[in-house]
């Protein structure tokens, strides 16, 4: 078994953050969408700007858990 060195280590624990990151604004980007869905009168545009945000987070969290 190998030991990974300290930047290794480093790296990794960056790349968890980053990835914790990018979920915590999915599911914030999430809620702001259940939340404009659930108004008398739903905007949309918003919504519709809220699932592209949503689907750019989702492709970078992708690519960030494949590296």
């Amino acid at each position: 078994m190998q030991a990974q060195s300290p930047s290794s280590s480093s790296t990794s624990a960056s790349s968890t953050a980053y990835i914790a990151s990018l979920k915590l604004k999915h599911e914030t980007l999430e809620a702001k969408l259940q939340e404009e869905r659930l108004r008398p009168h739903p905007d949309d545009f918003r919504i519709q700007q809220l699932k592209k945000q949503k689907l750019a987070l989702k492709q970078e969290l992708a690519e960030a858990q494949q590296n």
